[in-house]
């Protein structure tokens, strides 16, 4: 057997006349190119050539000196021999050669790339045929930019240096001793940056100074430098801090949220350099609730009024919203804390129970949103706000509204959930109409009394507060028409009842995210003063209306109008 060299050979030229002698072999795809020297003819007999491989017997038959064997299975051994024909006689064999058919590798396949700090890592599999031979090589190029990397044996490599921010895509090629394959299909495309931040939890956050927050907490990047960015997933919570493994951020939405966790750095170069966003922390729950402070109607202690008819409190809205309010003036109830909205509240001193704006207030938010509401409900009948809810007391019902709703947060985050204050409702100023003089400063007393409110309770961003206005012209001109009230007296009632309307009007053009909403015309019991059901049910809807958004309601709510007339 002569010995060969892949993939041509030249073959030393025979002395022997009768034996053909392969000059070359030539390996291609799935065939081999023979060439061979000539035979000196036999009388007048010229040869042909019959060239055969071993195994498999492929042939090939010419009067020429060179012919392709085909088809052949790349990577399998042949060895070849060539022999002359003599009319029907066989002349002798050549030596045989030794040949191998091959071709480039098919291209690699499921090449996927992973961004890391600078840097790209690439994964592949193998291609399903080696086109013969051995792979030599792989080399795996990003595009744009032509960036790459190689390896020998490895199903992966790394590609460093790239810029932040580079999106891109990834080819592969395969090599062996004939050349390269045809590029890879494009891994999907991929963004560099940092690897992404991982181990991402959250939960209602601890403590006083963490009241309607959440604390989310992760596993730090192994690089300094890093500003930790962990946003909710509606978008309206955020914290951010550098080199941390924590943040506390105010819960703002009307939903349960999770968080997701971005690094944010720079290249040695001074370009910015980001992670992708971690996977999502699990939901945190969530209860969005309104306070609701005032005096007798906002307690509702005439409701249902005498000569009206009762309401039931028995709608999904009362059944699935949730109520808790300060013992303070009401009769005890079984247990604290939040109860159903259909749980009899008795004020002391009522011959009934009854329920002031919120159950209106809830019913209205549960048939636009599909969701039910919490309000947190501090009332005191027969109270102004010159005095007893002067913010100046440090033991006055101002500072009973905030200790107690303070204390409903800390224990609903002490349980896991987050209490998000999106409204304040405020029902009150017929007492500051009794006097001259506590009218005229209402204006200023409302306006003390708002920013403390807003500076001491958690409020959640876009938060709105409503203030219900009072009005006493019923009860005025029910007491002048039974002769209880004469001038100057009712005179000055007029005069003090118009001062504390205006204010309510004024607070609401000098301060933002506040709307009125008007008691005037509304149905009143027979004493002319507190408002029956029907009343509170529809003063409760309008509130709804005008705090809209800040409870997730439309723009355009369709909240029917019950405004009754005047009595």
């Amino acid at each position: 057997m002569l010995s060969s060299f892949w993939p041509s050979h030249r073959v030393q030229s025979s002395t022997l006349a009768d034996l053909p002698t392969i000059s070359s072999v030539h390996a291609g795809n799935h065939q081999a190119t023979i060439t061979w020297t000539p035979v000196a003819p036999q009388g007048k007999v010229s040869p042909t050539y019959l060239v055969l491989s071993d195994p498999e017997s492929v042939r090939c038959r010419t009067a020429s000196l060179s012919c392709v064997l085909s088809p052949l299975r790349n990577g399998q051994h042949y060895d070849i021999v060539v022999r002359a024909v003599f009319g029907s006689a066989l002349g002798r064999s050549s030596r045989s050669v030794e040949v191998t058919p091959a071709t480039v590798p098919q291209p690699p396949s499921y090449v996927v790339a992973t961004a890391g700090d600078q840097a790209a890592t690439i994964h592949w599999q193998a291609p399903h045929g080696d086109g013969g031979l051995p792979i030599l090589r792989y080399r795996a190029t990003l595009s744009p930019g032509g960036m790459s990397c190689t390896t020998v044996v490895a199903l992966s490599c790394t590609v460093v240096g790239l810029t932040h921010g580079l999106n891109f895509t990834v080819q592969v090629r395969a090599s062996n001793a004939i050349g390269e394959s045809d590029p890879s299909l494009p891994s999907p495309p991929v963004q560099a940056g940092l690897a992404p931040v991982t181990g991402v939890v959250v939960h209602a956050a601890n403590g006083p100074s963490g009241l309607s927050s959440a604390t989310i907490e992760w596993t730090r990047i192994p690089k300094s430098g890093v500003a930790y960015d962990a946003t909710s997933s509606d978008g309206a919570s955020q914290c951010v801090v550098v080199d941390e493994t924590s943040c506390t951020a105010r819960i703002n939405g009307l939903l349960p949220v999770s968080f997701s966790v971005t690094g944010h750095t720079t290249t040695p170069y001074g370009l910015p350099l980001s992670t992708l966003p971690s996977l999502p922390s699990a939901r945190l729950p969530v209860r969005v609730v309104v306070l609701l402070a005032g005096q007798s109607n906002a307690t509702g202690v005439a409701a249902p009024g005498s000569g009206f008819p009762q309401v039931s409190l028995s709608t999904p809205a009362e059944q699935q919203s949730s109520l808790v309010w300060d013992p303070f003036d009401y009769l005890p109830v079984p247990k604290r804390g939040w109860l159903p909205m259909s749980t009899p509240q008795q004020a002391k001193g009522a011959v009934t129970a009854s329920f002031g704006p919120e159950v209106g207030l809830a019913r209205a938010v549960l048939a636009e949103t599909h969701r039910p509401l919490a309000v947190v409900k501090v009332t005191y009948g027969g109270t102004g706000l010159a005095r007893g809810w002067n913010p100046a007391r440090t033991n006055g019902l101002y500072a009973e509204m905030i200790h107690f709703t303070k204390r409903q947060l800390v224990t609903d985050q002490s349980a896991g959930v987050v209490d998000v204050l999106r409204g304040f409702v405020w029902f009150q100023g017929e007492n500051d109409a009794l006097s001259l003089s506590d009218a005229a400063e209402y204006l200023n007393n409302l306006t003390a009394f708002i920013h403390a409110t807003r500076a001491a309770l958690p409020w959640a961003t876009g938060a709105k507060t409503v203030l219900i206005s009072e009005s006493s012209a019923i009860s005025i001109a029910k007491r002048i028409n039974l002769g209880f009230c004469g001038d100057p007296a009712c005179a000055d009632e007029v005069t003090a009842d118009a001062l504390v309307r205006s204010a309510d009007r004024q607070v609401a053009v000098n301060l933002p995210g506040i709307s009125v909403v008007d008691s005037l015309g509304y149905p009143r019991a027979n004493d002319a003063v507190h408002l029956t059901a029907e009343s509170e049910l529809a003063i409760g809807e309008v509130t709804a209306r005008a705090l809209g958004p800040a409870l997730g309601l439309p723009q355009e709510a369709r909240i029917p109008s019950r405004r009754g007339a005047h009595q």
